[in-house]
């Protein structure tokens, strides 16, 4: 029953009765909806929040629904998905269905770091259709794989290409003893092709944490801006505005220490190393830079504080300021 989605609590009554114990068991169910939001702070990027619902029985008692929203300063969307309602889905498979509207500006920069105006950058609006099947292999594992179609609406998000379809599948590990995780992607489309592999762990000794990250990525130079991934992806880089370096084939590591200095607060250094290369056929080509951020850290009541001054040995540097979990 612990791992039993649909049960929140057990109460189990104990009562003496002679020389025994009887227990009168309540099941205390979840709720049948769950509304929930969430917001995250950048110093560069800006804001952005999210509103999500779910619903255990939105169309059909077997059928359970979830609707989301996301709002920010370069992107917009709205998602709604469908799943077969299970007690348990971590043993069991299911079909998925899920539609999404979206609207993103790729950011883009000169070599300097100048963010160049709006009116240049991509300018993306798509609707994209999924289905397929959610197979999970116990706790630990899961696999979601099947189709996908996505139509760009307006500017294309390539060259003389408005329209792709094709196979996608995600591979997702968590080992919670451990505290490690590891997130594999793929897609393959009429129009482009793209995979990325992301694993990352948490290792404490008293006050000190470490968060070692690795993240390899590639695609085709077909790929629309949108899906490429910038130097460092949501967390950027050293030095760098959020979205630069982006390319089609990237290697980055990273590790984040903190030492606990009183209360909720940290004392944090992250160092790290990468790149991000524009030509497929050539995956390393790219410039490698490495860097650091020094400062603090914080867990507050709406997510996680940092305030970090960031350097790179390309000789920028950008202060790193953020709150809440990005997404």
């Amino acid at each position: 029953l612990s791992d039993a989605e649909a049960v929140r609590a057990v109460w189990l009554n104990p009562r003496p009765r002679a020389d025994s114990v009887v227990f009168a068991p309540d099941l205390r169910y979840a709720p049948r909806r769950v509304i929930g939001a969430g917001f995250a702070i950048d110093g560069d990027y800006g804001p952005l929040g999210w509103v999500g619902l779910t619903d255990r029985r939105m169309f059909h008692d077997r059928v359970e629904g979830a609707l989301r929203g996301t709002l920010g300063e370069f992107r917009q969307d709205i998602e709604l998905s469908a799943r077969r309602a299970y007690e348990n889905p971590e043993f069991e498979a299911s079909p998925i269905v899920g539609l999404t509207y979206g609207h993103e500006q790729v950011r883009l920069f000169a070599p300097n770091g100048d963010e160049l105006p709006r009116s240049t950058i991509p300018d993306i609006r798509e609707v994209v259709l999924r289905f397929g099947w959610e197979v999970p292999f116990g706790p630990r594992f899961g696999l979601r794989s099947g189709a996908v179609a996505r139509r760009w609406l307006g500017d294309p998000a390539a060259p003389g290409v408005t329209y792709a379809s094709g196979l996608a599948a995600r591979l997702t590990g968590s080992w919670p003893a451990q505290r490690r995780t590891l997130v594999a992607d793929a897609e393959a489309t009429t129009a482009y092709i793209r995979a990325t592999v992301v694993a990352s762990a948490l290792l404490e000794r008293g006050r000190l944490k470490l968060t070692p990250t690795l993240r390899a990525a590639w695609m085709n130079e077909q790929a629309p801006p949108h899906l490429r991934l910038p130097l460092g992806d949501r967390d950027g880089f050293a030095g760098l505005r959020i979205g630069e370096r982006l390319g089609v084939a990237q290697l980055y590591a990273a590790t984040d220490a903190s030492w606990g200095l009183f209360g909720p607060i940290d004392a944090v250094v992250s160092v790290m190393v990468g790149q991000s290369a524009l030509d497929a056929g050539r995956p390393l080509a790219g410039d490698w830079i490495t860097g650091a951020r020094l400062g603090l850290g914080a867990e507050t009541p709406v997510g996680p504080l940092r305030l970090q001054y960031g350097f790179n040995d390309a000789q920028r540097n950008l202060w790193f300021l953020r709150l809440g979990r990005w997404f």
